[in-house]
């Protein structure tokens, strides 16, 4: 019993002087770490949507290009189309 005891404190003893090393070697508060973290994330959000925006642009733009592209071909297959039957 006086086994148990004595690992009981040393453990109580061990805990409050890890939890005391650890309040004091923090490298930042609970508050100040979630501030940093709310931060960053909305850094990360903020690169993610201008990509998402850069992205989207390009491919419109791209879409625009091989749109116009299908309508040359189209104009030009329609055009020898009426020669051949006109010639």
């Amino acid at each position: 019993m006086e086994d148990r005891s004595g690992f009981v404190a040393g453990l109580i003893v061990g805990a409050m002087i890890g939890l005391g090393l650890g309040i004091m070697l923090a490298p930042r508060a609970g508050q100040e770490t979630r501030d940093q973290l709310k931060e960053k994330a909305q850094a990360v959000t903020e690169r993610l949507k201008s990509t998402a925006a850069d992205v989207g642009g390009r491919v419109r733009e791209s879409a625009g290009d091989v749109a116009s592209k299908v309508r040359e071909k189209m104009d030009k297959d329609d055009i020898l189309n009426r020669l051949g039957r006109d010639g």
